[in-house]
């Protein structure tokens, strides 16, 4: 690889800086907001992708065809002191973001300001932090006059741990880790060990002792990152980003604390989608039931299971054995065999009050029978070679991509997607499978009327899919508020769909490992996320450890069980009949959490606070936090004590620094003493979980499972704050059905209290014109609490409260 060396010209601009390195290759250095900065390096000043599907630069979306890197316009641009000096250096300064550039060799170093002055969090490295591909050799075959390759070099102390990198295995802290950025399809992984997974995401956050910075790399290509695992003793200690392709176009963000660089990061890469309501209760799938010869029956008694067992149902995600032929999936058919009247088993899970989805992907095997004229009408990604399909393995089979950068490819999938499952009565498309493992780097897609190769753009296509699926299902029906689910796809999926880590594996380490993926993709900017309850793979669970997996798969977002097992069985709420009732009473604790995880999904929408958190998000001064840990917390209210071991009935939790302290929810019992550990009681029937003193759960009723059942119940659970404390917080509500919120018919309630030594002073206030199905609203104070609750209405009161 070649270094780029020397700043051989530059000049201030409104928003930072221009140049040239080595008198032939371009770069920008921007401030973009008060807390983002871009550095933009071309090859001969042209970009070699030069539109980005990720960055929204201050819109809801990018348009169809990628939004124009040039184009920065969305950005507020704060302003900046550029300065330009004779001997090659520079500088930029704007609020709390200094830069100081150097040449020979070319490199940055970034600094942040806080109370105590100016503290450099990111440093280039000094001996070579820039390289470009090897121009070609003359004499030397190539299908390039350079190579393509791109790598950055940043100087890293081991003391500051990093996170991010989305949906990765291992330790949550990804120091002195390598780990291929690329999308796979990896069912059965190792938990611990397994590279790469479903997800391309280029984005770390380190904390430093004076605060935190990002760095996004706007690269799709297949790529590597190096974050201490490497040592080399020519140079001091570094980490090292690759990619086997594509421009080096990164951004730095700034932040006082990690999640601040999260947020950041999600202005960035687009808003999270807002789903329904339904989405947060239980929802069942397997591999099992479609791909049986009587699956439409499978499915029927699947519904009268939920009734007879008495679990609360949402949502049933069918796999895609519903297509297949002679026992190979072809996707946008339907098995008459086994579905005689795919309309009425979908109406039956209707009438039982469950939505419906259906699995789909991109890979259609060559003898599909619509493969002849998909391949005549050019909808796949081509073989570069002969301009027809590409061809790759997918299932044990051959099968070629649909195109999604290829605009006629998009509209007959949206017809697909409207004629084959929406007019079904199906609600919902599963976009699965969609890691496009087309491993000819120079197939070519269409690119919108510019072709482009597949190398540059795989997690592209990903999330084109998963638009065009939503797409139809908007013009199917447009009052409807959508929501969609994907496996796969890069920075910006948030913005349409919920994802999950993936075809896990049966075991006790799965469920650590877990807990850790999830945190990771919420760091990185996927926040509406969850676990296969049970695992999909491997052996089927026994009781305990499947019970465990559904205590710790309540705290998700995604709450769904599913299994392709080697025995061929299920994981369903009554496969072990002896822990059934516990189960039950779990799943129910989930239903009556709706309306506080449905707040937190509003407050991921409209202000990109994450759903999870590290404990250690709450007090990044104490150590003991940043140890490695099995707890972490559900919304900043919930401090969630996984149980991760067989055989455990006590579980020891350490409890971070909170004005109040923490309160046990199923005693009552008060925790003021923080900074210190505690021995929770942690029956096979119990998730041990804290509630932070001065919060406010609200929570629903266990709704009939019919069409016809109301959300109805609401009750406001009070863990008041310390005698003289005051705190406050608010809950959202809507119909969770329509679009009729963004018109404004919403209501939020704001709740303050303040504690004495006999009673608890409660003050509530409306705000909205929803008028919800729940006509009451109880409030009540924690199990043991014989304080009197005084309760003070605000203004006008849409339901009546009562206290207990």
């Amino acid at each position: 690889m070649q270094l780029l060396n020397e700043l051989t010209s530059c000049e201030a601009t409104d928003s930072g800086l221009s140049g040239t390195l080595d008198g032939r290759h371009s770069i920008d250095i921007e401030v973009l907001d008060v807390d983002l900065v871009r550095v933009w390096i071309r090859r001969d000043g042209k970009s070699r992708l030069d539109r980005t599907w990720t960055v929204v630069g201050g819109d809801d979306d990018v348009p169809w065809e990628g939004r124009d890197r040039a184009d920065t316009s969305g950005f507020p641009h704060p302003d900046v002191v550029a300065v330009a000096n004779e001997d090659g250096s520079a500088s930029i300064e704007s609020g709390r973001i200094r830069l100081e550039v150097k040449t020979a060799p070319f490199r940055i170093e970034a600094a942040w300001k806080r109370e105590d002055g100016w503290h450099t969090l990111v440093s280039d490295r000094a001996t070579g932090a820039y390289y470009l591909g090897s121009d070609a050799v003359e004499g030397r075959e190539s299908a390039f006059p350079y190579r393509t390759d791109v790598a950055h070099f940043q100087y890293m102390d081991e003391s500051n741990p990093i996170f991010g990198l989305g949906d990765k295995t291992g330790p949550l802290n990804r120091m002195n880790g390598r780990y291929e950025l690329s999308c796979q399809d990896a069912m059965g992984y190792d938990s611990a060990l397994t590279d790469p997974l479903y997800k391309h995401t280029p984005f770390t956050i380190t904390k430093t002792m004076n605060g935190s910075f990002g760095v996004y790399y706007d690269n799709l290509a297949h790529g590597s990152y190096d974050l201490g695992k490497t040592k080399d003793n020519y140079h001091k200690r570094f980490r090292t980003w690759r990619a086997d392709d594509g421009d080096i176009d990164y951004y730095l963000m700034f932040g006082d604390a990690v999640e601040d660089v999260t947020r950041a990061f999600v202005r960035l890469t687009g808003r999270p989608q807002f789903p329904p309501k339904w989405t947060l209760n239980y929802s069942q799938s397997t591999m099992t039931y479609p791909d049986a010869p009587d699956a439409s029956d499978q499915l029927l008694k699947f519904i009268d299971l939920v009734k007879k067992y008495r679990i609360p149902c949402g949502s049933f995600q069918m796999g895609s054995g519903y297509t297949s032929i002679d026992g190979k999936r072809y996707y946008f058919h339907w098995n008459r065999d086994k579905f005689p009247d795919p309309a009425a088993t979908i109406k039956a899970f209707h009438d039982a009050g469950m939505n419906f989805t259906a699995n789909i992907k991109p890979c259609f095997l060559i003898d599909h029978p619509m493969y002849e004229e998909m391949k005549e009408l050019g909808l796949f990604i081509k073989d570069a070679r002969t301009g027809g399909p590409e061809v790759s393995a997918f299932w044990d089979e051959q099968g070629s991509h649909l195109d999604f950068t290829n605009p006629k490819a998009v509209e007959w999938w949206k017809k697909q997607v409207k004629e084959q499952l929406l007019e079904y009565g199906i609600d919902v498309a599963w976009n699965d499978n969609n890691e496009f493992e087309v491993w000819d780097e120079n197939a070519i897609c269409d690119g919108f009327g510019d072709p482009l190769p597949v190398g540059l753009m795989r997690p592209v296509q990903s999330m084109l899919m998963i638009r065009a699926s939503l797409d139809a299902q908007s013009e199917f029906d447009p009052e409807r508020r959508q929501f969609s689910v994907v496996r796969s796809g890069g920075p910006g999926i948030q913005r349409y769909a919920q994802t999950w880590s993936g075809d896990n594996y049966t075991s006790w380490q799965t469920i650590k490992g877990n807990i850790r993926q999830g945190l990771s993709m919420t760091l990185s900017g996927m926040y509406n996320t969850g676990h296969d309850v049970g695992g999909f793979a491997g052996p089927a669970p026994d009781a305990e450890l499947l019970t465990r997996w559904i205590e710790h798969a309540i705290t998700s977002p995604r709450f769904l069980f599913n299994s392709w097992h080697d025995d061929q069985t299920v994981n369903e709420p009554w496969t072990h009949l002896e822990t059934l009732d516990s189960v039950r009473e779990t799943i129910n604790l989930r239903t009556r959490m709706a309306p506080f995880m449905y707040n937190l999904l509003h407050e991921a929408t409209e202000n990109y606070e994450p759903i999870l958190h590290p404990t250690f998000t709450l007090d990044e001064s104490d150590p003991e936090l940043w140890k490695d840990t099995d707890d972490f917390l559900l919304g900043h209210e919930l401090l969630v004590a996984a149980v991760t071991e067989p055989g455990q009935r006590q579980r020891e939790v350490y409890l971070p620094q909170v004005a109040g302290g923490w309160y046990d929810p199923y005693t009552g019992e008060h925790y003021r003493a923080t900074r210190t550990h505690v021995i929770l009681d942690a029956p096979l029937d119990r998730l041990p979980v804290l509630v932070r003193a001065g919060s406010a759960i609200p929570a629903g009723g266990i709704l009939e499972q019919s069409a016809q059942a109301k959300d109805d119940e609401r009750t406001l659970y009070l863990f008041p704050p310390v005698v003289g404390d005051r705190a406050e917080g608010s809950f959202y509500e809507d119909d969770g059905k329509t679009n009729a919120y963004l018109e404004g018919d919403w209501l939020k309630l704001y709740w303050t209290q303040v504690a004495t030594e006999k009673a608890v002073e409660l003050t509530l206030t409306f705000e909205g014109s929803y008028k919800p199905e729940w006509e009451e609203l109880r409030v009540c104070l924690p199990k043991g609490d014989m304080r009197q609750l005084h309760v003070q209405l605000v203004g006008e009161v849409p339901v009546r409260v009562v206290s207990d």
